[in-house]
C-alpha cells in the first residue's frame, strides 16, 4: 500500500466525515486528511457540495447551529456534472 493510500482517508470513511462534520467538530487529523482527500477527488467533492446544501437547507430551517464545522457556501449555480458528460 503505498504512503498516499495509508495518508487519505478513503472515500467512503470521508463521507462519514462530512456527515459528521454537520453535527460535531472533527478532530485535526481527521480535518487535514479530509481536506487532502477532497483535494483530489472529485466525486468526493460532488459530495462536499450536495452535503453543503444540505447544511444550508438545515439552518435556514433552523435545525442546525450556524457555528458547526462546515463553512456555509452559496448554492452553485449549475448542479454537479456527471462523469462522462
Amino acid at each position: 500500500m503505498s504512503f498516499l493510500h495509508k495518508l487519505l482517508h478513503p472515500c467512503r470513511r470521508v463521507d462519514e466525515l462530512l456527515s459528521q462534520a454537520m453535527d460535531e467538530p472533527l478532530g485535526w487529523s481527521d480535518r487535514l486528511r479530509l481536506n487532502m482527500h477532497l483535494r483530489m477527488c472529485g466525486n468526493c467533492q460532488h459530495v462536499e457540495q450536495q452535503v453543503d446544501v444540505l447544511r444550508q437547507l438545515s439552518v435556514s430551517m433552523g435545525e442546525l447551529d450556524e457555528s458547526s464545522d462546515l463553512p456555509v457556501d452559496p448554492l452553485p449555480k449549475q448542479p454537479p456534472r456527471r462523469p462522462g458528460t
